[in-house]
């Protein structure tokens, strides 16, 4: 075989290549727009569905992974007041705070609770916050915690009165606070008279599936366009 010869197999070879990785990208992005899709049905039944009782919810094996309307009055903790750091809303970046909380009536392990959004000032002073009630009849979703992405800091020593946290670890937060935490979120419903701005959209600072989807279209014409372009070059170089 000539020299001229390997060359374009290789070419040929690299360009094939180059087409199923951009096809794999492709399956990845359609795949994960269907797991969001599957979730935000999810939700959506749940939201529909009539509210259980959270102690109830809270001890049932499948509300591990399944949202679930609840409605019970729950226990907070008045410190450490967890403020999330980098949180979007309506194009801005903010704070989301959480509080550790428990059900009134059920086992005595803690879990977090989305008590919403608030601005952070310019030069990243922490904003004041108002006291919280030490009981609140709850009503909202309960649905497992939220993916944190990469973590591209470590989160301080959650001992003060205000943590600001870069991700959410329930493990990491029971060994510091010495409280056993369940690794579940309660989203309060927005008509509550507590908190900030909040909504019970599950997808606030990912993307949504059509985003998933879109994504997945366009790596699908990479692949294709390379498949062709590597085809014809091939073809055209023995002629």
């Amino acid at each position: 075989m000539s020299t001229s010869s390997i060359k374009r197999y290789l070419l040929a070879s690299a360009g094939l290549l180059l087409a199923l990785g951009f096809a794999s990208l492709s399956s990845w992005q359609f795949g994960r727009a269907g797991q969001k899709q599957a979730w935000l049905d999810q939700v959506e039944a749940a939201r529909q569905a009539a509210p259980q009782a959270l102690a109830a919810a809270l001890a049932a094996p499948e509300s591990a992974g399944v949202p679930m309307a609840v409605r019970g009055e729950i226990e907070l903790r008045a410190n450490p007041r967890l403020l999330l750091d980098n949180q979007q809303r309506e194009g801005r970046v903010g704070l989301r705070e959480y509080a550790l909380v428990r059900a009134v009536g059920g086992d005595e392990r803690w879990f977090l609770a989305d008590l919403g959004w608030l601005p952070i000032a310019a030069d990243r002073r922490l904003p004041a916050l108002e006291e919280l009630p030490a009981r609140l009849d709850a009503q909202g979703l309960l649905a497992a915690l939220p993916g944190q992405g990469l973590r591209l800091a470590p989160n301080p020593v959650a001992t003060g009165p205000v943590a600001l946290l870069n991700y959410l670890d329930v493990d990491e937060l029971s060994q510091q606070t010495g409280l056993r935490l369940l690794p579940r979120l309660l989203r309060l419903d927005p008509a509550l008279p507590i908190g900030h701005a909040r909504d019970l959209d599950v997808l606030p600072n990912t993307l949504p599936p059509e985003k998933h989807r879109g994504y997945a279209l366009q790596w699908a014409g990479l692949a294709l366009a390379a498949l062709v372009t590597t085809l014809l070059l091939f073809f055209r170089s023995r002629a």
